[in-house]
């Protein structure tokens, strides 16, 4: 499927060697820009990156919202700016699907997202570049980025959750168990809600 719309791929990755080639594999050819913004890996993902055929910038400053506007500020002129995780789905046919209504102009935002329906960076995030533009992009924040940005547009009509399925790293829940990964999440949000700082999130997340 070759789109008529210029579409960047931006995808933050900390220590992502081992399934980044695969990732990166799984990006249809009718992408045009392949971004990866190493933030502060010790491990080879960034050689691995420029192997698979995508352009690698480094921010060191830890965080997904500093890697996504590192990206962000390095993209070219594209129509549609999708951002993945390093350890995003390796299924290139998630991707056909996923993009597929954003192509037809269907929405500007598409995001996948299970637990409680709240939207993650992790699980995949579409937007129109003037619409990210128009928003601001990623504000610097020590957490939670991803749900400022979708929060902030809200604001300008319906963000909508793809139906289609995408694969994400279950590492973390399997760390920390189901209940507990659950409940980091709901009081980092509850937190939020709260008007708890930032900051402070950060370390309880930690």
């Amino acid at each position: 499927m070759r789109l008529n719309k210029r579409i960047s791929v931006i995808i933050p990755a900390l220590n992502e060697e081992r399934v980044i080639a695969q990732v990166l594999q799984a990006v249809p050819d009718w992408v045009d820009e392949i971004i990866v913004v190493d933030n502060g890996s010790t491990d080879g993902i960034v050689a691995a990156a420029r192997t698979g055929g995508a352009r690698v910038l480094s921010e060191p400053r830890r965080g997904y919202g500093q890697a996504c506007l590192a990206g962000s500020a390095a993209l070219s002129a594209p129509d549609i700016v999708v951002f993945l995780d390093g350890d995003f789905s390796d299924h290139p046919e998630e991707m056909d699907q996923l993009v597929d209504p954003i192509a037809r102009g269907e929405t500007d935002m598409m995001i996948r997202s299970r637990v409680f329906r709240m939207p993650y960076g992790d699980q995949g995030l579409f937007l129109r570049r003037d619409r990210f533009e128009q928003l601001g992009g990623f504000l610097e924040q020590p957490i939670l980025e991803d749900v400022d940005l979708v929060r902030r547009a809200q604001r300008f009509g319906k963000v909508v959750t793809a139906r289609e399925a995408a694969l994400t790293s279950r590492r973390r829940w399997q760390r920390l168990g189901v209940a507990q990964t659950t409940f980091i999440i709901q009081l980092i949000l509850a937190g939020t809600a709260l008007g708890i700082s930032p900051g402070r999130l950060r370390r309880w997340y930690n």
